[in-house]
C-alpha cells in the first residue's frame, strides 16, 4: 500500500447503508426507508468508480468488505502512516433517521458495516474527486485511525475484525 502523509482518504458512497438496510429488515420497517432497505438486498458493485480511483491517481485502495474502520486500518498498516476520518464530511441523515427509529447509534453501522460494496482509497492532495466519490479524510503522521465528527467522541479503532451477515 502506498498511501502518503498529506493524501486524501475518501470512499465511493456512503458506508453504513447496507447494515441499515438489514437491521430495518429484521425489524419489519422495510417500508419506512425503502432506499437504504434496497441498498442491502440490491447491492451492486461498481467497477468504475474503482477505475475512476485509480484514474485519478489513488496511492492505495481496497474494497469497503470488513468495516470502515477494519479496512482503513489496514491501509493505514500497510503504508506506515496514520489516517483521520471526519464524519462531518459525510451526509448521514438518512442512517441518523434510521438509527432513531430503530433506537440504534447509526455510527456502528458507519464504521463497521462490512459487505458494503464501496470502494475506500487514498488518493494525493492534489487529485480531482470522481464522481460520487467522498472525501472522509486525511493521511497524517503517525499510526492507526481516528475518528471525528459531530457523531463521533474521536473514536479509535480497536480493528475489531467484521463479522459478515448471518442468516
Amino acid at each position: 500500500s502506498g498511501a502518503k502523509i498529506g493524501d486524501q482518504l475518501v470512499v465511493s458512497g456512503l458506508p453504513g447503508a447496507s447494515a441499515a438496510g438489514l437491521a430495518l429488515l429484521k425489524a419489519d420497517k422495510r417500508k419506512l426507508f425503502p432506499e437504504i432497505v434496497n441498498a442491502h438486498l440490491q447491492p451492486s458493485v461498481d467497477g468504475k468508480k474503482a477505475h475512476a480511483l485509480i484514474s485519478a491517481g489513488a496511492t492505495a485502495m481496497c474494497d469497503l468488505s470488513d468495516g470502515l474502520l477494519v479496512d482503513v486500518s489496514r491501509i493505514s498498516d500497510a503504508s506506515g502512516v496514520a489516517i483521520k476520518i471526519n464524519l462531518d464530511h459525510l451526509d448521514l441523515t438518512s442512517l441518523a433517521d434510521a438509527g432513531n427509529a430503530l433506537a440504534v447509534d447509526p455510527m456502528s453501522w458507519v464504521l463497521t458495516s462490512g459487505e458494503e460494496h464501496l470502494f475506500i482509497a487514498t488518493l494525493p492532495p492534489s487529485a480531482v474527486l470522481p464522481e460520487g466519490a467522498l472525501q472522509i479524510g486525511e493521511v497524517i503522521h503517525g499510526a492507526g485511525v481516528e475518528v471525528f465528527g459531530k457523531f463521533s467522541d474521536a473514536r479509535i479503532s480497536d480493528k475489531n475484525t467484521w463479522q459478515h451477515f448471518e442468516k
